[in-house]
């Protein structure tokens, strides 16, 4: 049969409190010495004067006086033996310490008092009867005292520590997490509320981060731009781990290599560079794509054999490295600089980093697919279904909100002649060449795109008939410099025909807008091309 040590407590409590009860002893042993011989004075001194005879009966009264004083300091001395001898014990060891002393004390203290009184000079009668009886009567009455306090200074502290915990979990239970259980017990109890104190601190880490995915799902379920995506996945790595430097990397499966796409600290210098397999963290990440984590002496050797990798960072730290997987894909990587790597893993987030880094590879792949619907594949500028859908959505805004809406179209002059003369792939050369024109002179606001073989749209919100004008003539002279290479050692100049019109001044409705601008276009190219025609009523 094993015996635990909680067993050998149980049964065997008293073996335990042996040092504690010999300090409990010798303390009420001087007390008690001095208190009797103080009073045993004054009565030997006070004999004389009360009566000549000598026959003075003090037993009843100086019994009954000791045993009183004995009550009076005896809760204070179970009272400090409780909380002052022994603080880290454990509470059951308390308790069969406190549930002894209580016991036996005052049985001690009785018979210290009988042996003082047998001793006491000749002067003061003593009746054995008497003295028995008054010892017997005190014992009781102290015995049933002290054991009455140690019952009630064990369960008041008890219920004190219990009333503390449970309004802690009141508080929880309230999702309020901030108000921790302060207990002044090195036992059990104490123990109890130590861990309580660190579950309550791991909840609110987990609830924060529960609370952060969620928001993210909501957050991120309308982003379809890539862009936006991970501006937002930095600050919510920012929001969950204290880092000194947060870094997103998109893999690119063409090239083989991971792209830095932002950080933390908005470095322009770091934007844009390329690692490729083995090479610095996202190198690592390229080989094995899982959680991944470094010491600082670990990292401090492989930013040493990486110049990016020390552009990045450099320093000497605890670096995280968290994939970013779709149905098992490597889609990217969130790098955490400067992590405090002690309190990450206290805190349990590997996890909830991973599901959110994965979240975030969802939404990536989402506005992917997106912009495969929504954009021409050869231009990268937005299909003619999706332009149309946003033109009608902004002029409900222009039609409620009073602001003017510009819609422009225009075709590449003799386009034909160099697709036969050329070839394709010249064709499609020169096409990608004109749509970086419209991105070098368009803002953020326009929605570029493409109508159908050589033909484009721009809408322009918030842009009346004479800033679309300037606009256009920008887009035409940036088209007529350019110079396409359509052969070996061939290069070809080409020229734009544009038309124009403007909402609510030519058209009232989507549909008006777009044919007013196509009638301007075609009266651009009777005009002779290589030039803008703003639409005017016939």
């Amino acid at each position: 049969m094993i015996v635990s040590k909680r067993q050998l407590e149980k049964w065997f409590g008293f073996l335990f409190s042996i040092r504690f009860f010999w300090k409990a002893l010798k303390f009420s042993f001087w007390f008690v010495l001095a208190g009797t011989l103080a009073i045993s004075a004054l009565l030997w001194m006070s004999a004389d004067s009360v009566n000549q005879t000598g026959l003075i009966q003090y037993e009843w009264v100086l019994c009954l006086f000791l045993f009183f004083l004995s009550a009076f300091f005896l809760p204070y001395l179970l009272k400090w033996l409780f909380f002052s001898l022994e603080p880290q014990a454990s509470f059951f060891k308390k308790r069969v310490m406190l549930s002894f002393a209580a016991s036996v004390l005052p049985i001690l203290m009785g018979c210290f008092i009988l042996t003082v009184m047998l001793f006491l000079p000749g002067k003061i009668t003593i009746s054995t009867m008497g003295l028995f009886l008054c010892w017997v009567i005190g014992v009781l009455l102290l015995t049933i005292w002290s054991i009455w306090f140690a019952v009630k200074i064990s369960s008041d502290k008890t219920i004190d520590s219990m009333r503390l915990i449970f309004n802690g979990m009141e508080m929880v239970s309230k999702l309020d997490f901030d108000h921790l259980i302060v207990s002044s017990q090195q036992d059990e109890i104490g123990d109890v509320s130590g861990q309580f104190n660190r579950m309550t601190q791991l909840l609110k880490t987990r609830v924060g981060i529960l609370q952060a995915l969620f928001d993210n799902i909501r957050i991120f379920s309308g982003m379809l731009k890539k862009e936006k995506i991970i501006d937002h996945s930095i600050q919510s790595f920012k929001s969950l781990e204290e880092a000194g430097e947060i870094v997103i990397a998109l893999w690119d499966e063409e090239v083989g290599q991971m792209t830095v796409e932002r950080s933390s600290g908005n470095r322009a210098d770091t934007v844009g560079l390329q690692f490729s397999a083995g090479e610095g963290v996202l190198g690592q990440m390229i080989q094995s794509p899982q959680f991944l984590a470094w010491s600082p002496d670990e990292y401090d050797q492989m930013a040493k054999g990486s110049e990016k990798e020390r552009l990045l960072w450099g320093k000497p730290t605890y670096v995280v490295c968290i994939p970013m997987l779709f149905k098992g894909i490597l889609k990217g990587a969130v790098i955490l600089y400067d992590l405090d790597l002690e309190k990450f893993a206290t805190d349990r987030k590997m996890d909830y980093l991973q599901g959110l880094a994965n979240q975030i590879a969802i939404f990536l792949e989402n506005a992917r697919l997106y912009r495969m619907v929504i954009q021409d594949r050869l231009t990268g500028l937005f299909v003619h279904s999706f332009i149309e859908g946003e033109l009608e959505n902004l002029l409900a805004q222009a039609k409620r909100y009073k602001f003017p809406v510009s819609f422009v179209m225009f075709d590449v002059d003799k386009f034909k002649q160099i697709n036969d003369q050329y070839g394709h792939t010249a064709g499609n050369n020169l096409l990608r060449a004109v749509s970086q024109a419209i991105r070098a002179v368009s803002r953020d606001a326009d929605s570029p795109g493409r109508y159908g073989g050589d033909e484009f749209e721009i809408i322009l919100p918030h842009t009346d008939k004479d800033g679309a004008l300037v606009y256009a003539e920008k887009l035409r002279a940036g088209v007529s410099n350019l110079e396409v290479e359509v052969g070996a050692g061939i290069k070809a100049k080409v020229t734009i025909s544009v038309g124009l019109a403007t909402y609510p001044h030519d058209a009232k409705d989507s549909e008006a807008l777009q044919a007013a601008a196509d009638s301007a276009l075609y009266a651009a190219k009777a005009k002779g091309r290589n030039c803008v025609v703003v639409y005017a009523e016939k």
